[in-house]
């Protein structure tokens, strides 16, 4: 991982407080921590990166809009160089429902902490964890080894309410395969899990026997996710988009669990330390 990378993925596992936060100062704790320098080096390295750091960090902000994620951070207008917690200005605000998001926000950085501990079979089994919130009907975790490619079938609502869409059942049959890789997904492990999709869709000989049987008497149509720790590749993120595949990141699902309410934001972290690898091994 590069020093970019580095620093941009502990910069979003950190508790902020209130208020306004110099980056310069959170630059030079993170390349301590992160890139593992010692004080000194930490400060010469801020003070030289500084403006390309700031520019990566904006940039960082601008991709989780287009994403549509909660705000992590927001820039004050008054001073340069500064940053504030997004969950606090969320919860700033007037109406109940923003400050609902910003209050359960501010347990993104610990879950992203604690997805970085999980194992690749516990990783496997967040995707139970995350369909669960999100109503899942069904969910089946391939066994371990040779399970064609699969590693999670589900089925996932539609809102009733979605006129045309609402007549094919309320609902999706979801195809998943979970890597924990250090590394973003390349563009061949996407055509790959494309090739995979085709061999569920036709219930070929390798994926036959780990299909359940709910899933195949079911009518509803079929759709791929591939979920990613470290995120894709610009080539695989477009390859996937072509064939209407679903992409999410560690971080669409800390997003996602956070407002499921995984996590008390009122009760000490360090007392919620293990709630995602207790829920994932309920899947194991």
């Amino acid at each position: 991982m590069s020093d970019k990378q580095s620093i941009l993925s502990a910069l979003l596992r950190v508790d902020i407080g209130p208020g306004n936060h110099d980056f310069r100062s959170l630059l030079t704790d993170l390349a301590v921590s992160a890139l593992g320098k010692d004080r000194l080096q930490a400060e010469i390295f801020a003070e030289v990166h500084l403006k390309r750091f700031w520019n990566w960090f904006k940039e960082a902000l601008d991709e989780h809009r287009r994403r549509d994620l909660s705000p992590y951070f927001v820039i004050p207008q008054v001073t340069s160089f500064a940053l504030a917690c997004g969950c606090h200005h969320l919860g700033a605000l007037a109406d109940d429902e923003s400050q609902s998001i910003g209050r359960y926000s501010k347990t993104r950085p610990h879950l992203l902490r604690q997805i970085d501990r999980l194992s690749d079979r516990e990783y496997e089994a967040l995707a139970g964890v995350v369909c669960d919130s999100l109503g899942a009907r069904n969910f089946f975790l391939t066994p371990p080894g040779n399970e064609g490619g699969v590693d999670f079938f589900g089925t996932l609502s539609l809102p009733r309410d979605t006129y045309g869409f609402s007549s094919l059942g309320y609902e999706l049959r979801v195809v998943g395969q979970c890597k924990k890789y250090k590394t973003p997904i390349s563009v061949d492990r996407v055509e790959g899990f494309l090739h995979t999709m085709n061999n569920v869709r036709h219930r070929s000989g390798r994926v036959r026997n780990h299909i359940p049987t709910w899933f195949s008497d079911s009518k509803a149509p079929i759709v791929g996710w591939i979920i990613s720790h470290e995120g894709f590749q610009s080539g695989s993120s477009d390859e996937a988009k072509q064939h209407g595949l679903f992409l999410s990141d560690s971080i669409d699902l800390a997003e996602m669990l956070s407002q499921a309410r995984i996590l008390d934001p009122d009760q000490p972290f360090a007392s919620q330390h293990n709630v995602l690898s207790e829920l994932c091994k309920a899947w194991l």
